[in-house]
């Protein structure tokens, strides 16, 4: 068996909401790169049987010690390093803690023995972790560790970046990283503005496959249904997408905020035509609000809560939207989405999408040719835009078959990863 050139180093394996690495490390595997993966917290099994495509990576995965018991061995090999290697060790520990002092985040110094293990045990010449805040710092803290010593790098995405992190301690952990990897040119742009100026910051794009006969003849389109895939979050726009599909509904109605409540003014009964419906897929904290919502703007029966879903599921369900929508905002802790993958899947399949400018969507995607896009926070613009998208469906098709060329050229899996193989051959090579 060929050596593991690169050690993953992942929070957990497989996540529905994290499919992005999921299809990084497939087609890294796919293509013959050497790595394996290490899981700092289980598996769900659960998880598991709902991403099926997670089988062809299975065998990649280790995980650390789980539990009490676990954690002891851990910490028990990061003495044992103390004693064998005490002046490297120290370094790590003092890192660690001075970085935990600065945040006030005890996450650091908690790394600490989930890295001695790694050190110990991972068998690749460079660490890599997805996302930059625990994952990261174990990284780093394990190539620290490690003898003979070990680089490291780390994948960034949305909150890990803008608020997960002091910037001072990103600033920290670029500049030790042997590169930083991103996904979107907006969170280039951030990177490169904390980075000190030497970081290497490599562009790789999150992509979907295009290999399989993915159906985008739209054959099967069931006019009104809006199907919207996502953590039930503040950022994803849902409660803005509520409110559009409410006003869309009434065909100019007035939909305002309640703003003692911050909740939707109770509005009459929807008229909306007969068969419109929004689907939404996914689970999380403010289910209930927004069920509430829905209720109170009169559309609760033309809303439906699917929960997490597996990949086909979501598949067969773009089969057959007449929109995808993703109206995403910027929530109350600076967090936001900056590309989500749920879009480009969409768009694989020709749905007309609809979302906001936020992030790069407003760079990427253009209003009216790729997907309709329309400003955060609006959600009459956001209703205008989705009436005109059901009302008028050859011009939505249209969109639909444009933004899928756009995504066959510019977010294929199988080409986007090179960026980030081309890194790792580097930092790895003899």
């Amino acid at each position: 068996m060929t050596r593991p050139a690169v050690s993953y180093v992942v929070r957990t394996m497989p996540k529905l909401s994290e499919t992005f690495v999921l299809r990084e490390l497939t087609a890294l595997h796919a293509q013959g790169f050497p790595l394996e993966v290490w899981t700092l917290v289980p598996g769900d099994p659960a998880e598991a049987a709902k991403v099926p495509e997670f089988a062809a990576i299975a065998g990649l995965v280790r995980a650390v010690p789980a539990g009490p018991r676990g954690l002891l061995r851990m910490a028990l090999t990061l003495l044992l390093l103390l004693v064998r290697r005490p002046v490297r060790t120290l370094r790590a520990v003092a890192w660690a803690i001075r970085w935990s002092a600065h945040d006030r985040d005890p996450r650091q110094v908690a790394a600490l023995p989930y890295a001695a293990w790694l050190a110990t045990r991972a068998h690749g010449r460079h660490f890599h972790a997805h996302f930059a805040n625990t994952p990261a710092t174990t990284a780093l803290l394990a190539a620290m560790l490690s003898a003979p010593p070990r680089t490291a790098s780390f994948t960034g995405h949305a909150r890990d970046l803008y608020t997960a992190t002091s910037r001072a301690f990103l600033r920290e952990k670029l500049g030790r990283a042997a590169f930083a990897v991103v996904g979107t040119g907006v969170t280039e742009g951030f990177v490169r503005e904390v980075a000190p100026p030497d970081t290497e910051v490599v562009l790789a794009r999150h992509g979907v496959e295009w290999s399989g006969d993915h159906d985008a003849s739209r054959r099967g389109v069931e006019p009104g249904l809006v199907v919207g895939v996502g953590r039930l979050v503040e950022k994803k726009g849902f409660a803005d997408l509520l409110l559009a599909v409410a006003a869309a509904a009434q065909r100019g109605g007035d939909v305002r905020m309640d703003a003692a409540a911050d909740q939707p003014a109770a509005v009459a009964p929807s008229t909306a035509p007969p068969g419109a419906r929004l689907v939404l897929v996914g689970d999380g904290p403010l289910e209930g609000t927004l069920r509430d919502a829905a209720a109170t703007l009169g559309i609760a029966d033309r809303v439906e809560f699917l929960g997490a879903q597996s990949q086909q599921q979501i598949a067969d369900l773009l089969t057959r939207a007449a929109v995808f929508a993703l109206p995403c905002v910027v929530d109350a802790d600076g967090d936001a989405d900056t590309f989500p993958l749920a879009i480009v899947e969409a768009m694989r399949q020709g749905v007309p999408v609809l979302t906001t400018t936020v992030g790069e969507m407003g760079l990427v995607l253009e209003d009216g040719v790729t997907a309709r896009v329309v400003a955060p926070g609006e959600p009459e613009a956001l209703g205008a835009a989705l009436r005109d998208l059901l009302d008028d469906p050859t011009r939505a098709e249209t969109i639909g078959a444009a933004g899928r060329a756009l995504a066959q050229r510019d977010y294929d899996t199988a080409k986007a990863v090179q960026p980030l193989a081309d890194a790792f051959r580097r930092v790895t090579a003899d």
